[in-house]
């Protein structure tokens, strides 16, 4: 459920504030209810959280950016603004009194062998531009993971025959952090 929509002010930016009752980061929690005197049982628990997400658009295509996961149940109502003077900074406030403010940038590198790879979502669009001219948001290859990317990085190539056997084929390997904090390779 979106219950927040917010432009930054130059409206290259989109923060949607979306609500969902599901298991807390994708992990299933099963254990006793705290409170109210006595063990309910072995139950799955569901949390309802919050995720801030920020697109953004180029080359006619919607990419999600970013996705900030806060536990309602911790920090209450998500509430997010941009400034109105500094356009790649937005301030989240929770209910329990929390403001964060971050500032986003986007930044291209691509790896030693001239591999870009494009955040959208849970989606890495991945092109070998030594291989292939493919603008985004087509891709030469797309790999999908279980969250919403947040970091790529690019891990430097083999230095011997011996790590070099367990490389990709291209030599290249990509290390992504998730937005339910998990990594990916």
């Amino acid at each position: 459920t979106v219950t927040q929509l917010a432009w930054s002010l130059d409206s290259a930016l989109l923060a949607v504030v979306v609500q969902s009752q599901s298991t807390w980061g994708g992990e299933r929690r099963v254990g006793k209810e705290e409170g109210g005197g006595g063990s309910h049982g072995n139950e799955e628990k569901a949390d309802t959280w919050a995720g801030v997400q920020v697109w953004t658009r180029g080359n006619m295509h919607w990419y999600l950016k970013r996705e900030l996961r806060y536990n309602t149940a911790v920090e209450g109502a998500v509430h997010v603004a941009w400034d109105d003077a500094a356009v790649e900074t937005l301030r989240v406030v929770t209910g329990r009194g929390a403001v964060e403010e971050h500032v986003f940038s986007w930044d291209v590198h691509v790896s030693a062998a001239a591999t870009a790879a494009v955040v959208d979502g849970p989606l890495l669009r991945i092109t070998p531009f030594s291989r292939t001219p493919l603008p985004p948001p087509m891709a030469a290859a797309i790999a999908l993971f279980p969250a919403p990317v947040l970091e790529v990085a690019w891990l430097p190539p083999p230095t011997s025959s011996a790590s070099a056997a367990t490389s990709t084929p291209a030599g290249e390997t990509a290390l992504v952090l998730l937005a339910d904090g998990r990594l990916g390779v």
